[in-house]
């Protein structure tokens, strides 16, 4: 049974290794790990979440948690070798092991970045067309970062017509790691020129930090429901990435800016009631963005615990 005692079976499609923001020092790697798990099911479990799709900055700990707990935990991973020649091989070596479910890749504004250009220049110069066609190739689900960059997430998605391609965050700069703007979905526009590719798929993320007003954030559903409207539920998945917001990505919480006030700042509960608990969704698009679409994008069905 869903763990919020509902009908819908709830998938975070984008989560991050969490940390306990302490500053411990001589602790080993299997108890570090452990702790980061359960951390994890921990917040999960708080406000009824099924099962997770994490990007993990650790991998070693993420393959040993989806050991753990394969039933509530995939994941997507970056690739060590995404900008090299033999890119190929690591798709291929990647794709049969237990619980990977895809792969990840950023070329859009980054905190490193902020303008975006030097992804976009190494797009340009073809530095990602060996990832590109090694996921074609090999049915891999590619999700992107790519932050005010949507148009290149339609070049990719043009040039492998093939290629499960998933624009991540909406394609919208968000804060805490992206400057607020007065106009926060300026960028909407380009993501929904995607919507006529097939192969282009959005995660629908971080919405309630666009909001000028407190939860239930009702100022943002016009533009959900454009994105809806242009791509179908079917097409669109429900994420938190929460440890963004919350400034607990990995063990070291390096990202202090989220630590503190910011506009939009939300919770776990905040990020997935605003959908789970809406009157502006029916219950069969309710099921399908908060489980329904990433489990037929990735072939992925948790089970129970």
């Amino acid at each position: 049974m869903p763990r919020h005692g509902g009908s819908v079976q709830i998938i975070d499609s984008q989560l991050h290794d969490f940390g306990p923001s302490l500053k411990w020092a001589g602790i080993d790697d299997t108890t570090r790990h452990d702790l980061m798990t359960e951390l994890m099911l921990g917040w999960m479990d708080a406000v009824g979440v099924d099962a997770a799709i994490v990007n993990p900055g650790d991998p070693p700990w993420l393959m040993r948690a989806m050991g753990q707990v394969p039933q509530r935990l995939g994941g997507v991973f970056h690739l060590k070798t995404a900008e090299a020649p033999n890119v190929e091989d690591e798709v291929a070596r990647m794709r049969d092991l237990p619980g990977v479910l895809g792969h990840r890749h950023s070329f859009g504004k980054l905190p490193t970045d902020l303008s975006g250009q030097r992804g976009r220049d190494k797009f340009n110069a073809g530095a990602y067309d060996g990832l590109f066609a090694a996921c074609q190739k090999y049915d891999r689900p590619l999700f992107c970062s790519a932050y005010g960059s949507s148009d290149l997430v339609g070049r990719a998605a043009k040039a492998y017509p093939k290629l499960r391609i998933i624009a991540d965050h909406m394609g919208i700069s968000q804060p805490p790691l992206n400057p607020h703007t007065a106009n926060p979905w300026s960028e909407l526009d380009d993501l929904l020129a995607l919507a006529p590719l097939p192969n282009v798929y959005v995660k629908l993320c971080g919405a309630p930090v666009l909001s000028d007003q407190p939860y239930p954030y009702d100022d943002i559903w016009p533009n959900i429901h454009r994105i809806l409207k242009a791509f179908g539920t079917g097409r669109v998945m429900w994420a938190s990435d929460v440890g963004r917001f919350q400034g607990r990505i990995g063990w070291g919480n390096e990202f202090e800016v989220a630590h503190r006030p910011y506009p939009g700042k939300h919770n776990y509960a905040d990020a997935l009631y605003f959908i789970l608990h809406t009157t502006q969704l029916s219950a069969s698009e309710k099921e399908q963005l908060l489980g329904g679409t990433v489990r037929k994008l990735t072939g992925w069905t948790p089970g129970a615990r």
